[in-house]
C-alpha cells in the first residue's frame, strides 16, 4: 500500500520549493503481491515524482523538463520493527514548481528489472522492462505570485 503521509502546501510561489516536502509511505498489505515483493527486495524499487494537470489525467512533466525541478527520484528508506521490514518511505526535499497554474504531483513507484535481464523495447511490462507498480497524486497545488511564502502544508502526521 502507498499513501501520502505528507502532502505538499495547496499553495505555493513559483520556483520556491514545496515546505513542507512530499513524505509518502509504502507498508506491506496483508495478501497484497506487490506489497510483500516490495518488501523482500526494496533495492528493485524506486519513485519518480513528475507533475499533472489539475484533474490528475494529463502529463505535464515530463514531457515539460521546466515545470518540475530538484530531485524528481528517490529511493525507499526501509523502516523495520523487530528486525522484519514494516514498512518505507520516500522524501521529495526540493520540488519547486517553476510556472504559475494548477498542478497535482504524482508520484509513481517504478520497479527495475532483475540484473541480467534484457528490455524489450516493445513492450513496456514484458520481463526486462522498468515497471509502473503503482502511483499516488497530491492534492492540487496552486503555484501563484501572490501565495503566501509562510503557507505551511497540510500534516497527516509528523514526517519520518
Amino acid at each position: 500500500m502507498m499513501d501520502i503521509l505528507v502532502q505538499p502546501p495547496s499553495e505555493v510561489q513559483p520556483g520556491i520549493t514545496l515546505n513542507p516536502p512530499i513524505v509518502i509511505v509504502l507498508q506491506n498489505s496483508s495478501g497484497a503481491e506487490d506489497s510483500e515483493t516490495i518488501a523482500q527486495d526494496t533495492n528493485a524499487y524506486w519513485a519518480l515524482a513528475s507533475v499533472v494537470s489539475e484533474d490528475g489525467l494529463t502529463a505535464l512533466a515530463p514531457p515539460d523538463p521546466d515545470l518540475l525541478s530538484g530531485t524528481l527520484v528517490d529511493s525507499i528508506h526501509e523502516v523495520s520493527e523487530n528486525g522484519e521490514r514494516v514498512a518505507g518511505y520516500l522524501r521529495f526535499t526540493n520540488l519547486a514548481i517553476q510556472r504559475p497554474g494548477s498542478y497535482r504531483i504524482r508520484i509513481s513507484l517504478i520497479q527495475m528489472p532483475p540484473a541480467g535481464t534484457i528490455a524489450n523495447p516493445s513492450s513496456s511490462s514484458a520481463s526486462g522492462n522498468a515497471r509502473n507498480v503503482m502511483s499516488v497524486v497530491t492534492h492540487v497545488i496552486h503555484a501563484h505570485h501572490s501565495a503566501s511564502a509562510s503557507v505551511i502544508g497540510e500534516h497527516l502526521s509528523d514526517p519520518l
